[in-house]
């Protein structure tokens, strides 16, 4: 069936900054400095 979609999706990338979403001293911090988060 054709025609325009009901349903409304979010974006499907978004930008996610650690420093604005996770605490001071988070366990996630300590984590974040072993990863290697760039792109492939």
């Amino acid at each position: 069936m054709m025609g325009d979609r009901q349903v409304v999706q979010g974006p499907l990338f978004y930008e996610f900054s650690i420093e604005t979403h996770v605490p001071t001293g988070h366990l996630l911090r300590s984590i974040n400095r072993f990863v290697e988060w760039g792109e492939g």
